[in-house]
């Protein structure tokens, strides 16, 4: 294994770190907790280097206000959406014509 393979036969050279860096972006964003983490590093650090090589793509990609709206966005989404399943699940229940 070569200094620079991310995994054996693998080198960043053929796109396999940028591959790696999107799915891992797109995890991160799944995770509100680390969404939220995201977002306040990158008010505070406008370089994002405290993230790494995904950080230092998402400021080349994004710039540090398309991260922390693309944060929020997520958040409002972990927001907004299980309180409109959980408010159409108690409508359609039997509990609401109770009240």
């Amino acid at each position: 294994m070569e200094s620079g393979d991310l995994v054996p036969g693998q080198n960043a050279s053929d796109g396999g770190a940028r591959d790696s860096r999107w799915v891992l972006s797109a995890w991160a964003f799944i995770n509100p907790i680390e969404a939220f983490r995201i977002g306040v590093i990158a008010g505070l650090d406008p370089d994002l280097s405290l993230l790494g090589p995904v950080g230092a793509t998402w400021a080349r990609t994004l710039g540090v206000a398309g991260v922390i709206v693309v944060c929020v966005l997520c958040l409002l989404l972990w927001t907004v959406v299980p309180t409109a399943l959980g408010w159409w699940w108690f409508r359609r229940s039997r509990a609401w014509s109770a009240l």
